[in-house]
Protein backbone atom coordinates (compact mmCIF):
# COMPACT_ATOMS: atom_id res chain seq x y z
CA UNK A 1 0.00 0.00 0.00
CA UNK A 2 1.49 3.64 -1.32
CA UNK A 3 0.93 6.68 0.37
CA UNK A 4 2.30 9.50 -1.83
CA UNK A 5 2.53 13.10 -0.87
CA UNK A 6 3.10 15.63 -3.65
CA UNK A 7 3.83 19.56 -3.04
CA UNK A 8 3.75 22.13 -6.09
CA UNK A 9 5.50 25.20 -4.71
CA UNK A 10 6.01 27.24 -8.10
CA UNK A 11 7.88 30.59 -6.52
CA UNK A 12 9.46 28.99 -3.45
CA UNK A 13 8.53 32.14 -1.53
CA UNK A 14 6.76 32.69 1.62
CA UNK A 15 4.36 35.11 0.97
CA UNK A 16 2.97 32.84 -2.26
CA UNK A 17 0.61 30.03 -2.39
CA UNK A 18 1.68 26.29 -2.79
CA UNK A 19 -0.40 23.00 -3.53
CA UNK A 20 0.02 19.92 -1.61
CA UNK A 21 -2.06 16.79 -3.60
CA UNK A 22 -2.30 13.55 -1.84
CA UNK A 23 -2.43 10.23 -3.07
CA UNK A 24 -3.92 6.94 -1.40
CA UNK A 25 -4.96 3.63 -1.98
CA UNK A 26 -7.87 3.62 -0.28
CA UNK A 27 -10.70 5.80 -1.17
CA UNK A 28 -13.20 7.69 1.60
CA UNK A 29 -10.64 6.87 4.53
CA UNK A 30 -9.57 10.30 6.74
CA UNK A 31 -6.09 11.39 6.43
CA UNK A 32 -4.27 13.64 9.10
CA UNK A 33 -1.92 16.24 7.41
CA UNK A 34 0.58 18.13 9.99
CA UNK A 35 2.99 20.61 9.41
CA UNK A 36 5.91 21.56 11.50
CA UNK A 37 7.96 24.70 10.69
CA UNK A 38 11.25 25.06 12.44
CA UNK A 39 13.75 27.65 11.97
CA UNK A 40 10.88 30.25 11.43
CA UNK A 41 10.68 34.34 11.65
CA UNK A 42 7.49 34.96 12.00
CA UNK A 43 6.80 38.52 11.31
CA UNK A 44 3.38 38.86 13.04
CA UNK A 45 4.98 36.99 16.44
CA UNK A 46 6.35 38.97 19.41
CA UNK A 47 9.61 40.35 18.99
CA UNK A 48 10.97 38.38 21.86
CA UNK A 49 9.36 35.05 20.26
CA UNK A 50 12.95 33.12 19.62
CA UNK A 51 13.18 30.96 16.00
CA UNK A 52 14.26 28.25 17.90
CA UNK A 53 9.94 28.00 18.74
CA UNK A 54 8.27 25.16 17.16
CA UNK A 55 5.55 26.00 15.34
CA UNK A 56 2.74 23.41 13.97
CA UNK A 57 -0.98 22.87 12.60
CA UNK A 58 -2.97 19.84 11.68
CA UNK A 59 -6.14 19.30 9.51
CA UNK A 60 -7.72 15.87 8.84
CA UNK A 61 -9.66 15.39 5.45
CA UNK A 62 -11.03 12.34 3.71
CA UNK A 63 -9.84 10.79 0.45
CA UNK A 64 -12.47 10.59 -2.65
CA UNK A 65 -13.27 7.91 -4.73
CA UNK A 66 -10.14 7.40 -5.93
CA UNK A 67 -7.78 7.99 -3.22
CA UNK A 68 -7.01 11.25 -3.60
CA UNK A 69 -6.96 14.53 -1.31
CA UNK A 70 -5.83 18.06 -2.86
CA UNK A 71 -6.14 20.64 0.01
CA UNK A 72 -6.30 23.24 -2.30
CA UNK A 73 -10.01 21.96 -3.20
CA UNK A 74 -10.78 19.31 -0.32
CA UNK A 75 -12.44 20.50 3.22
CA UNK A 76 -10.63 20.06 6.09
CA UNK A 77 -13.14 18.25 8.21
CA UNK A 78 -11.14 18.54 11.76
CA UNK A 79 -8.16 19.89 12.77
CA UNK A 80 -6.63 23.65 13.26
CA UNK A 81 -8.95 25.14 10.52
CA UNK A 82 -12.16 23.88 8.82
CA UNK A 83 -13.38 24.10 5.34
CA UNK A 84 -11.50 24.64 2.02
CA UNK A 85 -8.22 26.34 1.92
CA UNK A 86 -5.41 25.46 0.35
CA UNK A 87 -2.60 27.51 2.77
CA UNK A 88 -4.77 26.70 5.71
CA UNK A 89 -1.94 24.81 7.13
CA UNK A 90 0.41 27.50 7.36
CA UNK A 91 -1.79 29.99 7.87
CA UNK A 92 -3.37 28.11 11.09
CA UNK A 93 0.17 27.74 12.71
CA UNK A 94 0.68 28.16 16.23
CA UNK A 95 2.99 26.91 18.79
CA UNK A 96 2.44 25.07 21.94
CA UNK A 97 4.83 26.80 23.72
CA UNK A 98 6.84 29.99 22.97
CA UNK A 99 10.77 30.09 23.06
CA UNK A 100 11.45 33.25 24.53
CA UNK A 101 14.73 35.28 23.24
CA UNK A 102 16.45 38.52 23.23
CA UNK A 103 16.07 40.86 20.41
CA UNK A 104 19.73 41.51 18.40
CA UNK A 105 19.95 44.77 18.58
CA UNK A 106 23.47 44.68 16.73
CA UNK A 107 23.64 44.98 13.38
CA UNK A 108 26.49 43.03 12.33
CA UNK A 109 24.89 40.34 14.36
CA UNK A 110 21.05 40.54 13.53
CA UNK A 111 20.22 37.50 11.42
CA UNK A 112 18.64 37.53 7.89
CA UNK A 113 15.52 34.53 8.95
CA UNK A 114 15.76 34.43 5.16
CA UNK A 115 14.32 31.00 4.49
CA UNK A 116 12.49 28.01 6.66
CA UNK A 117 11.77 24.47 6.55
CA UNK A 118 8.25 23.32 6.25
CA UNK A 119 8.04 19.63 6.89
CA UNK A 120 4.73 17.89 5.94
CA UNK A 121 3.66 14.93 6.72
CA UNK A 122 0.75 12.23 6.64
CA UNK A 123 -1.27 10.30 9.20
CA UNK A 124 -3.50 7.32 9.15
CA UNK A 125 -4.52 7.00 12.91
CA UNK A 126 -1.28 7.33 15.01
CA UNK A 127 1.08 6.17 11.87
CA UNK A 128 2.98 8.46 9.85
CA UNK A 129 3.06 6.90 6.55
CA UNK A 130 4.53 9.59 4.30
CA UNK A 131 6.66 12.74 4.55
CA UNK A 132 8.45 15.54 2.80
CA UNK A 133 10.49 19.14 3.48
CA UNK A 134 10.05 22.00 1.45
CA UNK A 135 12.10 25.26 1.91
CA UNK A 136 10.06 28.83 1.94
CA UNK A 137 12.34 31.69 0.95
CA UNK A 138 12.03 35.17 2.02
CA UNK A 139 15.39 35.77 0.38
CA UNK A 140 16.30 34.11 -2.63
CA UNK A 141 19.64 32.58 -2.69
CA UNK A 142 20.72 35.13 -5.70
CA UNK A 143 19.77 38.10 -3.69
CA UNK A 144 22.86 39.98 -2.02
CA UNK A 145 22.52 42.27 1.28
CA UNK A 146 24.73 44.88 2.59
CA UNK A 147 24.40 46.78 5.67
CA UNK A 148 24.49 50.86 5.87
CA UNK A 149 25.58 52.80 8.96
CA UNK A 150 24.96 56.52 9.15
CA UNK A 151 24.45 58.83 12.22
CA UNK A 152 21.20 58.22 13.49
CA UNK A 153 19.94 55.52 11.05
CA UNK A 154 21.20 52.07 9.91
CA UNK A 155 19.97 49.63 7.29
CA UNK A 156 20.08 46.75 4.95
CA UNK A 157 20.31 46.76 1.34
CA UNK A 158 18.90 43.99 -0.85
CA UNK A 159 20.03 43.78 -4.51
CA UNK A 160 20.71 41.30 -7.02
CA UNK A 161 24.08 42.24 -8.39
CA UNK A 162 23.38 42.50 -11.93
CA UNK A 163 24.16 45.73 -14.71
CA UNK A 164 20.51 46.49 -14.88
CA UNK A 165 19.21 49.24 -12.65
CA UNK A 166 16.01 48.50 -10.84
CA UNK A 167 13.52 50.07 -8.82
CA UNK A 168 13.94 50.60 -5.63
CA UNK A 169 11.92 50.61 -2.30
CA UNK A 170 11.97 52.00 1.22
CA UNK A 171 10.74 49.61 4.10
CA UNK A 172 9.94 50.96 7.23
CA UNK A 173 8.60 49.14 9.59
CA UNK A 174 6.40 50.05 13.15
CA UNK A 175 6.93 51.28 16.64
CA UNK A 176 9.21 48.17 17.65
CA UNK A 177 12.27 49.81 15.91
CA UNK A 178 14.89 47.55 14.88
CA UNK A 179 14.93 45.90 11.13
CA UNK A 180 13.57 42.47 12.22
CA UNK A 181 10.03 43.07 10.40
CA UNK A 182 10.94 45.41 7.83
CA UNK A 183 13.90 43.17 6.33
CA UNK A 184 11.20 40.59 6.25
CA UNK A 185 9.02 42.52 4.00
CA UNK A 186 12.30 44.24 2.42
CA UNK A 187 13.56 40.39 1.22
CA UNK A 188 10.54 39.70 -0.91
CA UNK A 189 10.41 42.36 -2.29
CA UNK A 190 13.56 42.16 -3.44
CA UNK A 191 12.73 38.95 -4.70
CA UNK A 192 10.46 40.06 -7.06
CA UNK A 193 12.94 42.46 -8.50
CA UNK A 194 13.20 45.19 -6.77
CA UNK A 195 15.91 47.01 -4.73
CA UNK A 196 14.70 47.00 -1.57
CA UNK A 197 16.22 49.41 1.30
CA UNK A 198 15.02 47.96 5.15
CA UNK A 199 15.83 51.13 7.53
CA UNK A 200 15.81 50.91 11.54
CA UNK A 201 15.13 54.89 12.84
CA UNK A 202 15.58 54.02 16.12
CA UNK A 203 16.40 50.95 19.23
CA UNK A 204 19.33 49.18 17.67
CA UNK A 205 23.25 49.90 18.70
CA UNK A 206 24.32 53.37 18.48
CA UNK A 207 20.60 54.51 17.81
CA UNK A 208 18.28 56.30 20.46
CA UNK A 209 16.43 53.89 21.85
CA UNK A 210 13.14 55.72 21.71
CA UNK A 211 10.52 56.17 19.16
CA UNK A 212 11.37 60.24 19.69
CA UNK A 213 12.56 63.52 17.82
CA UNK A 214 13.81 61.51 15.32
CA UNK A 215 14.99 63.26 12.04
CA UNK A 216 13.12 63.21 8.48
CA UNK A 217 16.43 63.91 7.36
CA UNK A 218 17.13 59.88 7.66
CA UNK A 219 14.96 59.38 4.51
CA UNK A 220 16.69 62.17 2.67
CA UNK A 221 20.02 60.99 3.38
CA UNK A 222 19.05 57.57 2.56
CA UNK A 223 17.49 58.39 -1.04
CA UNK A 224 20.89 60.28 -1.62
CA UNK A 225 22.69 57.10 -0.81
CA UNK A 226 19.94 55.04 -3.06
CA UNK A 227 20.29 58.19 -5.85
CA UNK A 228 24.03 56.95 -5.75
CA UNK A 229 23.73 53.30 -5.73
CA UNK A 230 25.02 51.55 -9.25
CA UNK A 231 21.66 48.61 -8.69
CA UNK A 232 19.22 51.68 -8.38
CA UNK A 233 17.30 53.92 -10.87
CA UNK A 234 17.19 57.12 -9.11
CA UNK A 235 13.78 57.49 -11.33
CA UNK A 236 11.84 54.90 -9.26
CA UNK A 237 12.25 54.88 -5.96
CA UNK A 238 9.30 54.02 -3.59
CA UNK A 239 8.77 53.70 0.03
CA UNK A 240 6.83 50.92 2.47
CA UNK A 241 5.73 51.89 6.11
CA UNK A 242 3.06 50.27 8.35
CA UNK A 243 1.59 51.85 11.33
CA UNK A 244 4.37 54.07 13.00
CA UNK A 245 6.30 53.73 9.30
CA UNK A 246 3.46 54.87 7.70
CA UNK A 247 3.21 57.84 9.87
CA UNK A 248 7.09 58.53 8.99
CA UNK A 249 7.03 57.95 5.24
CA UNK A 250 3.58 60.22 4.79
CA UNK A 251 5.42 62.74 7.10
CA UNK A 252 9.06 62.58 4.85
CA UNK A 253 6.82 62.49 1.44
CA UNK A 254 5.32 65.82 2.30
CA UNK A 255 9.15 66.87 2.76
CA UNK A 256 10.81 64.93 0.29
CA UNK A 257 8.99 64.84 -3.71
CA UNK A 258 11.35 62.10 -4.96
CA UNK A 259 9.08 59.38 -4.34
CA UNK A 260 7.26 58.38 -7.01
CA UNK A 261 5.19 55.55 -5.22
CA UNK A 262 3.94 55.00 -2.17
CA UNK A 263 2.01 52.16 0.13
CA UNK A 264 0.82 52.98 3.45
CA UNK A 265 -0.28 50.18 5.94
CA UNK A 266 -2.35 51.22 8.77
CA UNK A 267 -1.73 55.04 8.70
CA UNK A 268 -1.97 58.17 10.49
CA UNK A 269 -2.69 61.64 8.48
CA UNK A 270 -1.14 63.20 11.47
CA UNK A 271 2.22 63.42 13.43
CA UNK A 272 1.87 61.88 16.94
CA UNK A 273 3.86 63.03 20.41
CA UNK A 274 6.19 60.41 20.34
CA UNK A 275 7.45 57.49 23.38
CA UNK A 276 10.10 57.25 25.82
CA UNK A 277 9.66 53.15 26.66
CA UNK A 278 5.43 52.94 27.05
CA UNK A 279 5.84 56.94 28.13
CA UNK A 280 4.38 59.43 26.16
CA UNK A 281 7.76 62.00 25.48
CA UNK A 282 5.96 65.47 25.94
CA UNK A 283 7.96 65.85 21.80
CA UNK A 284 7.20 65.14 18.39
CA UNK A 285 7.82 61.90 16.75
CA UNK A 286 10.13 63.55 14.39
CA UNK A 287 12.46 66.48 14.20
CA UNK A 288 12.72 68.52 10.81
CA UNK A 289 15.92 71.17 10.32
CA UNK A 290 16.38 70.87 14.07
CA UNK A 291 12.54 71.69 14.67
CA UNK A 292 10.48 69.33 16.53
CA UNK A 293 7.50 68.84 13.90
CA UNK A 294 3.99 70.10 15.37
CA UNK A 295 2.13 67.46 17.12
CA UNK A 296 -0.71 65.77 18.78
CA UNK A 297 -0.31 64.64 22.12
CA UNK A 298 -1.41 61.06 22.62
CA UNK A 299 -3.85 59.92 24.79
CA UNK A 300 -4.69 56.12 25.40
CA UNK A 301 -7.71 57.27 27.28
CA UNK A 302 -8.93 59.99 24.24
CA UNK A 303 -8.21 56.96 22.03
CA UNK A 304 -10.53 54.57 24.24
CA UNK A 305 -13.48 56.63 24.37
CA UNK A 306 -12.99 57.17 21.17
CA UNK A 307 -13.80 53.30 20.32
CA UNK A 308 -17.40 53.68 21.78
CA UNK A 309 -18.08 57.58 20.90
CA UNK A 310 -19.02 59.07 17.54
CA UNK A 311 -16.47 61.51 17.87
CA UNK A 312 -12.99 61.32 17.31
CA UNK A 313 -9.69 62.64 19.74
CA UNK A 314 -9.16 66.17 18.38
CA UNK A 315 -6.44 66.57 16.30
CA UNK A 316 -3.88 69.83 16.78
CA UNK A 317 -4.51 71.34 13.39
CA UNK A 318 -0.96 71.84 12.81
CA UNK A 319 0.16 68.38 13.36
CA UNK A 320 -1.88 66.95 10.00
CA UNK A 321 0.48 66.02 7.01
CA UNK A 322 -0.18 67.67 3.99
CA UNK A 323 1.23 65.42 0.83
CA UNK A 324 -0.90 67.71 -1.85
CA UNK A 325 1.87 68.70 -4.04
CA UNK A 326 4.19 65.31 -3.70
CA UNK A 327 3.36 63.94 -6.75
CA UNK A 328 3.35 60.41 -5.49
CA UNK A 329 1.08 57.50 -6.09
CA UNK A 330 -0.14 56.24 -3.09
CA UNK A 331 -2.01 53.01 -1.60
CA UNK A 332 -3.43 53.42 1.43
CA UNK A 333 -4.77 50.12 3.21
CA UNK A 334 -6.65 50.49 6.28
CA UNK A 335 -9.05 48.78 8.76
CA UNK A 336 -12.40 49.75 9.62
CA UNK A 337 -11.32 47.68 13.44
CA UNK A 338 -7.72 48.98 13.78
CA UNK A 339 -7.34 49.06 17.54
CA UNK A 340 -4.51 51.11 17.56
CA UNK A 341 -5.91 54.57 15.84
CA UNK A 342 -8.37 55.43 13.43
CA UNK A 343 -6.79 54.34 10.58
CA UNK A 344 -10.11 54.27 8.54
CA UNK A 345 -10.53 58.13 8.51
CA UNK A 346 -6.63 58.68 8.26
CA UNK A 347 -6.89 57.52 4.86
CA UNK A 348 -10.06 59.13 3.92
CA UNK A 349 -8.11 62.29 5.39
CA UNK A 350 -5.01 61.85 3.34
CA UNK A 351 -7.22 60.73 0.49
CA UNK A 352 -8.78 63.95 0.53
CA UNK A 353 -5.42 65.81 0.11
CA UNK A 354 -4.27 64.47 -3.25
CA UNK A 355 -5.54 64.66 -6.32
CA UNK A 356 -8.10 61.54 -7.01
CA UNK A 357 -5.61 59.65 -9.77
CA UNK A 358 -2.39 59.30 -7.37
CA UNK A 359 -4.74 57.77 -4.99
CA UNK A 360 -6.18 54.38 -3.94
CA UNK A 361 -7.52 52.55 -0.62
CA UNK A 362 -8.41 49.26 0.25
CA UNK A 363 -10.29 48.81 3.31
CA UNK A 364 -10.01 45.31 5.69
CA UNK A 365 -13.23 44.89 7.71
CA UNK A 366 -11.63 41.85 9.86
CA UNK A 367 -8.37 42.39 10.25
CA UNK A 368 -7.13 44.96 12.80
CA UNK A 369 -3.67 47.33 12.99
CA UNK A 370 -2.01 43.81 12.48
CA UNK A 371 -1.60 42.96 8.78
CA UNK A 372 1.87 41.93 6.77
CA UNK A 373 2.46 39.73 4.57
CA UNK A 374 0.19 36.88 2.92
CA UNK A 375 0.16 33.02 4.34
CA UNK A 376 2.14 33.77 7.96
CA UNK A 377 -0.01 33.02 11.04
CA UNK A 378 -1.20 36.04 12.72
CA UNK A 379 -2.19 34.65 16.32
CA UNK A 380 -3.23 38.20 17.20
CA UNK A 381 -6.73 37.75 16.60
CA UNK A 382 -6.88 33.87 17.03
CA UNK A 383 -8.38 31.56 14.74
CA UNK A 384 -11.90 32.98 14.79
CA UNK A 385 -12.84 33.34 11.23
CA UNK A 386 -9.56 32.78 9.84
CA UNK A 387 -10.32 32.51 6.67
CA UNK A 388 -11.97 35.85 6.58
CA UNK A 389 -8.69 37.39 8.21
CA UNK A 390 -6.38 36.08 6.07
CA UNK A 391 -8.19 36.47 2.67
CA UNK A 392 -7.80 40.32 3.60
CA UNK A 393 -4.08 39.74 4.35
CA UNK A 394 -3.80 38.30 0.75
CA UNK A 395 -5.87 41.28 -0.76
CA UNK A 396 -3.62 43.81 0.83
CA UNK A 397 -0.31 42.13 -0.03
CA UNK A 398 -1.43 41.17 -3.65
CA UNK A 399 -2.84 45.20 -3.96
CA UNK A 400 0.57 46.10 -2.61
CA UNK A 401 2.74 44.37 -4.80
CA UNK A 402 0.41 45.45 -7.88
CA UNK A 403 0.74 49.01 -6.72
CA UNK A 404 4.48 49.56 -7.05
CA UNK A 405 4.37 47.32 -10.42
CA UNK A 406 2.40 49.66 -11.74
CA UNK A 407 3.70 52.95 -10.21
CA UNK A 408 7.43 52.07 -9.91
Amino acid sequence: MEYKLTVTDKTGLADSPLEIDISTPIPFQEVSVKLNVSDYYCINAPLNCSTKTKWMSEATFVTDNKGNISVSKSPSIRGDYLGVNGMGLFESLHYSKMISSKRCLSLEDLPLYDYFNAEISLWIKEKKVAETTVKRYFKYPNIEYKNIVNANWLGRIFYRNTEDKAPCIIVLSGSDGGLEKSQNIAMLLASRGYVSLAMSYFGMDGQTPYLDQIPLENIQEALQILSENPHVDPNRIGIYGRSKGAEYALASISKFHEFKSAVLNAPSNQVYEGLRGKMNSHHSSWMFKNQEVPYTKFSILKLLQSKVLPQHPAKAPDSLIDVHDSGTNILLIASTKDEVWDSKNSALQIAKTIPAENCSIYFTTHLGHMNTISYQPNLRYGLKDLKSLHDEVKESWSKTILHFNKTL
